[in-house]
């Protein structure tokens, strides 16, 4: 698991997406996806390692209010592509999340899939680095998951078997390149898809 951390001066959580095993054997690729905490801390030896590590562009999912927290500016070789994953304006969506305290467990991922594809057909079709915010409210997620029947680890089992990625993918609206992009990334570790 070590060699999949990133070890960023300011960065918090840092590591690579790829390393992870295939169920069909093999595992993804390594040093082209990562995902981290709030980039804002990064000092100017941080950046030229994320530099050094093949890093040119940071999908930032928060929200414009999480965004506008920010106090330092970006290098120049580096690009943002700003998405707003979570989508809070969507008022019928987010409100008994928020008021149950699930907001931020494994339980909101299918319904949020389901609800707002198109914002991850944004996420995909953006990204080489993957940057996300770490500044949620601290709870005791295991306590709160238990009141629900279930528990992080079969919460996030139950939302990949419940995952149809071709499905996912066909209502996220990606364009036919971005969708082929994404299919063959680093040699199809997705099956192609008929539609």
């Amino acid at each position: 698991m070590n060699s999949r951390i990133l070890e960023v001066d300011g960065l918090l959580n840092a590591r690579d997406l790829g390393g992870l095993p295939l169920r069909r054997g093999g595992v993804t690729p390594t040093g082209v996806f990562y995902r981290s905490a709030l980039a804002d801390r990064i000092t100017p030896s941080g950046w030229e390692q994320l530099r050094a590590a093949g890093i040119r562009s940071i999908v930032d999912l928060r929200a414009p209010g999480e965004r506008a927290r920010d106090v330092q500016g970006r290098p120049e070789w580096l690009t943002t592509v700003v998405v707003d994953l979570d989508g809070p304006e969507n008022r019928e969506f987010w409100p008994y999340y928020e008021d149950s305290g699930l907001d931020g467990t494994p339980l909101v991922f299918l319904p949020h899939l389901a609800a707002m594809p198109e914002r991850m057909g944004w996420v995909l079709g953006g990204a080489f680095a993957v940057t996300a915010n770490a500044d949620h409210k601290v709870v005791l997620i295991e306590e709160l998951l238990r009141e629900y029947g279930t528990t992080t680890e079969r919460a996030f089992l139950e939302a990949l078997q419940g995952l149809n990625l071709s499905d996912l993918l066909h209502r996220a609206d990606l364009t036919p390149e971005d969708r082929t992009a994404l299919e063959t990334w680093r040699g199809h570790l997705m099956p192609s898809d008929p539609r």
